[in-house]
């Protein structure tokens, strides 16, 4: 009986260690929460492919990974040079740096195989679990701002592309810097860069340059209330109301000062409440100020 009884004992305790081995063992990752195939072949002539191995580890210029059937590992010494050529998921290139511990790749190149590992002389290594890459686009704002300043922008195939601006981003319109929730719907996009993610075509925005037209800044007539006078002699600076906006007008030294019949006066004679008209152009970095060339009266 006892020796029964020590049998018993002793199977119970084999499946208990055995099921605690297997119960603490990791979950292994599949290669296909990355759209990666899990393949192995190796021809006659050596021609390897490699597909779903996990990066273990990643030491100079050698990538040590691992392909696993079930819970069986197949471990990869990978070793790469020059003429290894690197791209990801969707086939754009990449760089050695950007390969990290824990990846799914496919490996093509040739067999270099021990007695204790198996190796590959790499000649292209396609990363799965990379997405994104830096990019930049063109094209015309589709959906007005949400509340974080991101929106859809249209590009030229009529496809578009879910832009988001970060707090760090700059937006400029022509040359003057601007929040990006004053981008408008219909804005013309010259350019926006930074990290673009192919998954849900969304681009971290660094940067975007939304055109502005020239004419804006091209010099014209501007009619209006006179507000503030803060010299009578030139050069020196006024106010003037026109319709709703106020402009803070520069007045040049060489500018013409002129009377309702257009013949020359001088500021002495002009009053806060004046009519007058003024000619000039809208300075591009300040949309309120004016460099007027020719100021007029329409009092006397």
């Amino acid at each position: 009986m006892r020796k029964i009884g020590f049998f018993v004992i002793s199977v119970v305790a084999i499946f208990s260690f055995v099921y605690s081995v297997f119960a603490l063992a990791p979950v292994i990752p599949s290669p296909k929460t990355v759209g990666a195939p899990l393949a192995l072949s190796i021809e006659e002539n050596g021609d390897t492919v490699v597909e779903g191995a996990r990066i273990t580890q990643v030491t100079g210029t050698t990538i040590f990974a691992s392909q696993y059937w079930g819970a069986l590992p197949v471990r990869w010494i990978i070793r790469t040079n020059e003429k290894t050529s690197f791209k990801h998921r969707f086939g754009n290139p990449l760089v050695f740096s950007q390969l990290s511990m824990g990846d799914f790749i496919s490996v093509e190149g040739t067999f270099n195989g021990s007695s204790d590992s198996l190796g590959i002389d790499a000649k292209s290594i396609k990363d799965w679990s990379v997405s994104t890459e830096g990019s930049s686009f063109a094209g015309t704002v589709a959906s007005a701002p949400d509340n974080s300043g991101a929106f859809i922008l249209q590009i030229g195939d009529g496809s578009t592309v879910f832009v988001k601006p970060k707090a760090t981003s700059t937006v400029v319109r022509g040359v003057v810097l601007i929040a990006s929730s004053a981008i408008a719907l219909g804005d013309r996009v010259l350019e926006t860069t930074g990290v673009y993610n192919h998954l849900d075509r969304s681009l971290s925005a660094d940067s975007v340059k939304i055109f502005q037209d020239k004419q804006k800044f091209t010099a014209r007539n501007f009619e209006g209330k006179l507000t503030r006078l803060d010299g009578v002699t030139l050069p020196t600076v006024a106010a003037v109301v026109v319709g709703s906006k106020e402009y803070t007008v520069y007045l040049q030294e060489k500018m013409l000062v002129l009377r309702k019949n257009k013949n020359k006066t001088t500021l002495q004679r002009f009053v806060v409440g004046d009519t007058v008209r003024f000619y000039g152009a809208i300075r591009e970095a300040e949309w309120s100020v004016v460099d007027a060339e020719v100021l007029r009266t329409l009092e006397f």
